[in-house]
């Protein structure tokens, strides 16, 4: 500045930095403020995630063991369907006590096919929630 009052350089040389300071200050709070909130996000993503293996954990031994009883309730049906097998063949048992026991046998089977599938899929489940990926 040409023709300048040089007390009025100095004062802007001693100003300036003085509110260059104070938008330092504001923009360290901003980013203490978005680093705050990236922290307390990556918090609850990662809570949400070991929720979800939780979960996931759970409804595998809860399958498990829905799937050994389910085994032994179709060696039961089995069991009980060649006994009403036998008694058909010797008179003693109607078609349809036989027809029951052999629609009991393949219910058996079928729970067990779907706890098998729900198992799979809890199972994938559990590899996403791992972080795995497919």
């Amino acid at each position: 500045m040409l023709g300048a009052n040089p007390i009025s350089t100095l004062l802007a040389g001693i100003a300036a930095p003085l509110f260059r300071g104070g938008q330092l200050r504001a923009e360290r709070d901003r980013s203490g403020h978005a680093a705050e909130r990236a922290y307390w996000a990556y918090r609850e993503t990662l809570l949400q995630a070991l929720l979800e293996v939780e979960d996931a954990l759970g409804r595998e031994v809860s399958l498990r063991e829905q799937s050994e009883v389910l085994l032994d309730a179709i060696g039961y049906a089995e069991r009980n369907r060649r006994i009403f097998e036998s008694h058909y063949r010797e008179g003693i048992a109607s078609i349809f006590d036989l027809l029951n026991a052999q629609q009991t046998a393949f219910d058996a089977q079928i729970d067990l096919l779907d706890t098998s599938l729900a198992r799979d899929s809890n199972r994938v489940d559990l590899a996403v929630a791992l972080g795995l990926g497919l």
